[in-house]
This record gives C-alpha cells, structure tokens and sequence, in this order.
C-alpha cells in the first residue's frame, strides 16, 4: 500500500532510496518528511507552510539526526 493511504511505509520508496545509497533512517525520514510536504504545500499561505515545514523538519531531526534540505 501507499505510505499517505496506509500510514505504513512504502518499501518500494525505502527500497529504492536505500539502492541508491541513502541510509535506512534517512530513507525513512524522507519518505515521512515528503509525506507531510505534499499536505502543507497544499495550504496555500506560504508562512503558514514555511512555518509548518520548519516544525516537521524539527520533529524528524529530534527522532532521525540530520535535517532534511527543505526547498521553498
């Protein structure tokens, strides 16, 4: 299934992360990172979406390591 559909990971998406050298937690924290990217980016008030980004970004750094390059 889905990752959005299903709240479980992708493996395809990890699979193929991890085959181009990405490591599985960053793998992982990508995947969640593009989850709610997709969601926020849907809001249509770019503060509002910058801040939002900002605080995913902090929640996946606190539980993965390395913050994701969030691109605006």
């Amino acid at each position: 299934g889905h990752a959005s559909t299903t709240g479980r990971f992708d493996d395809e998406q990890l699979f193929y992360l991890q085959s181009r050298g990405v490591s599985e937690d960053e793998a992982r924290r990508l995947v969640v990172h593009g989850f709610f990217a997709d969601i926020i980016r849907k809001i249509g008030i770019p503060e509002v979406e910058r801040r939002l980004l900002a605080d995913v970004e902090a929640e996946l750094a606190k539980n993965v390591g390395t913050p994701a390059v969030i691109s605006q």
